[in-house]
């Protein structure tokens, strides 16, 4: 399993250059930066490690989970308004989520979270941190799965997925990959490597 990542500080130069260099079929799929990076960062992976597929079309599946024709290798990505965050495995189904860590309401832990989380988000030194930890373990999680979030959100196991906390652009992130047991090397890539 790889990780690869962004920021999305990059120049209004290269910015355009990357929406030049989408596909007419991502083009009008992308309507943000993040979408735009995300696209390449996924085709850069693919390069990395299955060169021989990585031009080719990704399908949809049902709840929205971008695969390949022939299912390996399995990937999956998220972005938020500051990086983009891929991961990549040649074994089994794979999800990742990257979560700013900024101020929500703590009551969503009581609507959201099992017991233990709510406990774990109470306990927590930095509760506000804790909750966006679990959140974004549980994205990641369905994610993997295909399902997104839905409406069983606190029965979404977190056990399978390990999380580290990164910075991007100056803003601390919670970055979630499953499954996983500990964090596998994560792979800085620079907007000029993905043109």
């Amino acid at each position: 399993m790889r990780v690869f990542l962004t920021d999305l500080n990059i120049s209004q130069e290269d910015a355009e250059r990357l929406v030049a260099a989408l596909p007419l079929s991502q083009a009008t799929r992308a309507k943000s930066l993040g979408a735009t990076v995300g696209f390449h960062l996924v085709r850069y992976a693919l390069r990395q490690t299955a060169p021989e597929v990585a031009k080719l079309p990704w399908q949809i599946r049902r709840g929205g989970k971008p695969c390949l024709p022939a299912g390996a290798p399995y990937f999956n990505l998220s972005h938020s308004n500051h990086g983009v965050a891929v991961v990549l495995s040649d074994r089994e189904e794979v999800g990742i989520d990257l979560e700013e860590i900024r101020p929500h309401a703590l009551r969503l832990a009581e609507r959201f979270y099992s017991e233990s989380e709510q406990a774990a988000v109470s306990a927590a030194k930095d509760p506000q941190s804790e909750l966006i930890r679990i959140w974004s373990a549980k994205e990641a999680e369905a994610k993997r799965l295909g399902t997104g979030l839905g409406n069983r959100i606190a029965e979404i196991p977190i056990d399978g997925v390990a999380a580290i906390c990164v910075e991007l652009d100056g803003k601390p992130h919670w970055l979630s990959v499953s499954p996983a047991t500990a964090m596998p090397h994560i792979e800085w890539i620079t907007a000029d490597l993905l043109l």
